[in-house]
Protein backbone atom coordinates (compact mmCIF):
# COMPACT_ATOMS: atom_id res chain seq x y z
CA UNK A 1 0.00 0.00 0.00
CA UNK A 2 2.72 2.49 0.95
CA UNK A 3 5.79 3.13 -1.15
CA UNK A 4 8.65 2.67 1.31
CA UNK A 5 10.99 4.67 -0.92
CA UNK A 6 8.91 7.80 -0.48
CA UNK A 7 8.63 7.18 3.25
CA UNK A 8 12.41 7.07 3.53
CA UNK A 9 12.79 10.19 1.40
CA UNK A 10 10.28 12.16 3.48
CA UNK A 11 11.86 10.98 6.72
CA UNK A 12 15.24 12.13 5.38
CA UNK A 13 13.82 15.50 4.43
CA UNK A 14 12.33 15.91 7.90
CA UNK A 15 15.58 14.98 9.63
CA UNK A 16 17.54 17.24 7.29
CA UNK A 17 15.24 20.12 8.16
CA UNK A 18 15.71 19.49 11.88
CA UNK A 19 19.50 19.40 11.48
CA UNK A 20 19.44 22.61 9.44
CA UNK A 21 17.33 24.40 12.06
CA UNK A 22 19.61 23.13 14.84
CA UNK A 23 22.75 24.43 13.14
CA UNK A 24 21.07 27.71 12.23
CA UNK A 25 20.08 28.33 15.86
CA UNK A 26 23.12 26.88 17.67
CA UNK A 27 25.93 27.19 15.16
CA UNK A 28 28.27 30.00 14.29
CA UNK A 29 29.78 30.94 10.93
CA UNK A 30 32.26 28.04 10.97
CA UNK A 31 29.55 25.43 11.63
CA UNK A 32 27.37 27.02 8.95
CA UNK A 33 30.10 26.44 6.31
CA UNK A 34 30.33 22.77 7.34
CA UNK A 35 26.54 22.44 7.12
CA UNK A 36 26.48 23.86 3.60
CA UNK A 37 29.17 21.36 2.55
CA UNK A 38 27.18 18.47 4.01
CA UNK A 39 23.98 19.64 2.32
CA UNK A 40 25.73 19.84 -1.04
CA UNK A 41 27.24 16.35 -0.68
CA UNK A 42 24.10 14.72 0.77
CA UNK A 43 22.45 13.83 -2.59
CA UNK A 44 25.62 12.05 -3.71
CA UNK A 45 25.82 10.15 -0.41
CA UNK A 46 22.13 9.12 -0.54
CA UNK A 47 22.16 8.02 -4.17
CA UNK A 48 23.30 4.42 -3.51
CA UNK A 49 20.54 4.05 -0.91
CA UNK A 50 17.92 5.29 -3.36
CA UNK A 51 19.20 2.90 -6.04
CA UNK A 52 18.93 -0.03 -3.61
CA UNK A 53 15.19 0.59 -3.03
CA UNK A 54 13.19 -1.73 -5.25
CA UNK A 55 10.75 -0.20 -7.70
CA UNK A 56 7.19 -1.36 -8.16
CA UNK A 57 7.08 -3.79 -11.11
CA UNK A 58 4.62 -3.25 -13.92
CA UNK A 59 2.47 -0.44 -15.17
CA UNK A 60 -0.69 0.63 -13.40
CA UNK A 61 -3.68 2.43 -14.82
CA UNK A 62 -6.43 4.31 -13.04
CA UNK A 63 -9.85 4.79 -14.56
CA UNK A 64 -12.03 7.64 -13.40
CA UNK A 65 -15.28 9.06 -14.62
CA UNK A 66 -17.73 11.81 -13.72
CA UNK A 67 -21.44 11.53 -14.36
CA UNK A 68 -22.73 14.85 -15.71
CA UNK A 69 -26.47 15.37 -15.61
CA UNK A 70 -26.80 17.42 -18.82
CA UNK A 71 -27.52 16.93 -22.48
CA UNK A 72 -24.71 16.22 -24.95
CA UNK A 73 -25.30 19.59 -26.61
CA UNK A 74 -24.95 21.48 -23.31
CA UNK A 75 -21.75 19.61 -22.48
CA UNK A 76 -20.27 20.15 -25.95
CA UNK A 77 -21.07 23.89 -25.82
CA UNK A 78 -19.10 24.16 -22.56
CA UNK A 79 -16.19 22.20 -24.04
CA UNK A 80 -15.92 24.26 -27.21
CA UNK A 81 -16.25 27.66 -25.56
CA UNK A 82 -16.07 29.12 -22.07
CA UNK A 83 -18.34 32.07 -21.34
CA UNK A 84 -16.88 35.29 -20.00
CA UNK A 85 -15.44 34.86 -16.50
CA UNK A 86 -16.15 37.71 -14.09
CA UNK A 87 -13.45 38.82 -11.67
CA UNK A 88 -15.41 37.52 -8.64
CA UNK A 89 -15.72 34.07 -10.30
CA UNK A 90 -11.97 33.75 -10.83
CA UNK A 91 -10.60 31.65 -7.95
CA UNK A 92 -7.12 31.21 -9.47
CA UNK A 93 -5.08 32.60 -6.58
CA UNK A 94 -1.96 30.65 -7.56
CA UNK A 95 -1.86 31.86 -11.14
CA UNK A 96 -2.64 35.39 -9.97
CA UNK A 97 0.20 35.32 -7.42
CA UNK A 98 2.59 34.07 -10.12
CA UNK A 99 1.62 36.97 -12.37
CA UNK A 100 -0.24 35.03 -15.08
CA UNK A 101 -2.90 37.07 -16.85
CA UNK A 102 -6.48 36.36 -15.80
CA UNK A 103 -8.43 34.48 -18.51
CA UNK A 104 -11.61 36.23 -19.61
CA UNK A 105 -13.06 33.72 -22.07
CA UNK A 106 -12.05 30.85 -24.36
CA UNK A 107 -13.46 29.53 -27.63
CA UNK A 108 -12.42 27.28 -30.49
CA UNK A 109 -11.21 29.01 -33.64
CA UNK A 110 -13.27 26.45 -35.63
CA UNK A 111 -14.73 23.00 -35.04
CA UNK A 112 -12.87 20.07 -36.55
CA UNK A 113 -9.55 18.27 -36.61
CA UNK A 114 -6.57 20.49 -35.83
CA UNK A 115 -8.59 23.18 -34.10
CA UNK A 116 -7.12 25.46 -31.47
CA UNK A 117 -8.59 27.30 -28.52
CA UNK A 118 -8.37 31.10 -28.48
CA UNK A 119 -8.11 32.40 -24.92
CA UNK A 120 -8.75 36.08 -24.26
CA UNK A 121 -6.73 37.78 -21.50
CA UNK A 122 -7.01 41.34 -20.18
CA UNK A 123 -3.51 42.37 -21.30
Amino acid sequence: MFDHGFTIIYAGRFLGGLVAVYYKIKGGKEKENISVSVIILLPFLCSPLEQAIATIPGTYQAYTYIDIQASKVAIWNNVTSVKAINRHQDKGWLTRSLGFPRPIKAELNYEGIGTGKLITNPR
